[in-house]
């Protein structure tokens, strides 16, 4: 079995990339809400969804917070 240094090449000066914008659904949305603004999410299915919510959030330094409500959730802005 090969060693992991026979594979893999550490590399000096190679500048990061700019964070992908892959939640720039979820950051048009949040960015638009002033505090105490809330949404509805109607059966979100799995937590792929909350996941991609909760990074555009971070990015935009938002803070939420989240209820049950019926078959969805309903989501605030709170800072």
């Amino acid at each position: 079995m090969n060693e992991p240094n026979d594979e893999i090449k550490i590399e000096s000066g190679v500048p990061m990339p700019e964070p992908r914008a892959g939640s720039g659904k979820w950051q048009n949305l949040l960015s638009q809400m002033k505090i105490g603004d809330s949404f509805f999410i109607a059966d979100t299915g799995t937590y792929a969804l909350w996941g991609r919510m909760k990074s555009a959030s971070k990015q935009l330094k938002i803070k939420l917070a989240t209820r049950k409500e019926g078959t969805g959730v309903r989501v605030w802005r709170i800072e």
